[in-house]
């Protein structure tokens, strides 16, 4: 019996979506189900909706947050073409023995993005395409005896790099930025699919561990109350390979909102550590191709 592997997917055309670790699609199937009259098994069955997606996880973050950032206008990237691909184990890509989906309409965005200490895999980004009904073409199809597109890559690979809070450069072990979309889609005209996916609502925060529980005590943190974000926080991805100072390296700064240290947990003979989260009021900063300041690391 064959069997399928992950091979990169391409977006729009252009866009090839390399060093996956994940590819999840999910055509999400709600079904209408009756029973006749005083009967206990359904009698009648049929889809009433089905919202397809696929989930990605990547390693690639630089790469996804240049083509899908969440911090851009439409806060992510409108599809006209989608293909996610299945590559058939033992055969070359450009024998046509594989598998593909495919689509021609949705939204994709980012759900969250960070890195831990010691990962041997580096940061990892996650994001999600919502296919849609285009009006003419369902929103995803299943094709087989397919030849692949592309050929897998690393273009570049991350890892965890140090924070500034509130001027103050502190030690992580681990730091992931959530964007918390609120993501609504609507069905028309007694359609089974989707046509319309809008992101009504965001809540981004930024999660931080550190095994410095002094911190705890810090006088803008404030261990039990919380406090109001003044200077701001900036979170670091260092680019593998790369020296500090050569602009290559992720930024993400946040300006205005509220902090909190919901717990100091330890566990047996393991390091306590501090939990801090920065709820962002506004929108933060993410840049691409930054320097780490020295000032930033300890």
């Amino acid at each position: 019996m064959p069997r399928y592997g992950a091979w990169p997917a391409k977006i729009n055309g252009s866009w090839v979506v390399n060093n996956l670790d994940s590819l999840e699609p999910s055509s999400n199937v709600e079904l209408l189900t009756r029973r006749a009259g005083g009967e206990t098994h359904p009698t009648f069955s049929a889809v009433i909706s089905a919202e397809n997606s696929c989930n990605f996880t990547s390693r690639d973050v630089g790469d996804v947050l240049a083509n899908a950032s969440p911090v851009n206008a439409a806060k992510g990237l409108t599809l006209t073409a989608f293909l996610a691909q299945y590559r058939r184990k033992g055969v070359a890509s450009g024998t046509d023995s594989h598998v593909t989906l495919t689509s021609t309409a949705g939204f994709l965005f980012v759900t969250d993005f960070g890195a831990e200490q010691n990962s041997q895999d580096g940061a990892d980004i996650n994001f999600r395409a919502v296919l849609l009904y285009s009006g003419s073409n369902v929103p995803v199809v299943c094709n087989v005896s397919q030849t692949l597109a592309n050929t897998p890559q690393v273009n570049a690979v991350y890892k965890l790099g140090p924070v500034v809070l509130e001027g103050t450069a502190i030690r992580p072990t681990r730091w992931r930025l959530n964007t918390g979309f609120g993501v609504v889609t609507k069905r028309h005209s007694g359609n089974v699919h989707s046509d319309e996916a809008t992101i009504d609502t965001e809540n981004f925060n930024l999660e931080i561990d550190t095994d410095e529980l002094t911190h705890a005590a810090a006088s803008f943190l404030n261990f039990g109350a919380g406090a109001a974000v003044n200077v701001g926080t900036t979170a670091y991805l260092r680019k593998v390979g790369v020296a500090d100072n050569v602009p290559s390296h992720i930024a993400v700064s946040v300006s205005a909102g509220t902090y909190t240290v919901p717990s100091l947990p330890v566990q047996g003979e393991a390091d306590a550590s501090v939990k801090i989260q920065t709820q962002c009021d506004v929108r933060p900063t993410i840049l691409l191709n930054q320097t780490i300041p020295a000032s930033a690391v300890l």
